[in-house]
């Protein structure tokens, strides 16, 4: 876990990815109100990301597992638009210890994990820029 600590403070990645309007969007989708009780998993810099993913679909099913009835599961991670050649990959694991899902790898983790309706979305950023706002 220390690399991926390293690695943040190296480059600058402590901000949540999308800025503020994906913050915006995520609590518009999940009805987030000041009167509504929200549990918040994983916030702050990613350790949790870090855990989970040595079994995101076990995690899912456990975020799907708690949710109350009519309750809504959102979360904001790093996607793999277009996947990138392997060496790129295993760089940024070096780095980081992070293993980054495709969009298409991340809706069949969600379906599979038992939540009933899905919605998703995807902001393209560049990084270079969420290093620099």
């Amino acid at each position: 876990m220390e690399r991926y600590f390293d690695w943040q403070v190296k480059v600058g990645a402590t901000r949540h990815l999308g800025g503020l309007k994906a913050t915006e969007d995520l609590v518009k989708s999940c009805n987030i109100s000041k009167d509504k009780r929200v549990l918040e998993v994983g916030c702050g810099v990613g350790l949790t990301l870090c855990y989970v993913n040595k079994d995101k679909l076990k995690a899912m099913k456990e975020y799907a597992r708690v949710v109350k009835q009519g309750g809504y599961v959102g979360f904001n991670g790093g996607t793999w638009i277009k996947l990138p050649p392997e060496n790129v990959r295993k760089y940024l694991f070096k780095l980081s210890s992070m293993v980054l899902e495709t969009y298409d790898k991340w809706v069949k983790l969600l379906v599979n994990s038992g939540l009933k309706v899905i919605v998703t979305r995807v902001y393209r950023i560049k990084y270079s820029d969420e290093l620099t706002r």
